[in-house]
């Protein structure tokens, strides 16, 4: 798997979220989730964030916040 493809299954895995695609918890949550593609690869980040989805969600909102 390609970064490319782990973006867009680990935005499949918010969309239930509801954000809008130009809100700034939709790039923040983009911009989180890049990060980790970078540090873990793109197969040990999709992992993580599965089992993490929603700590990475009150992490973008901590941000922002």
């Amino acid at each position: 798997m390609n970064k490319l493809q782990a973006m867009a299954r680990s935005m499949m895995l918010f969309s239930e979220a509801g954000l809008n695609p130009k809100s700034k918890e939709y790039r923040t949550l983009r911009r989180l989730i890049a990060f980790k593609i970078d540090r873990l690869g793109p197969d040990a980040a999709l992992e993580q964030i599965r089992r993490d989805k929603d700590e990475l969600l009150a992490q973008m909102k901590l941000i922002l916040f």
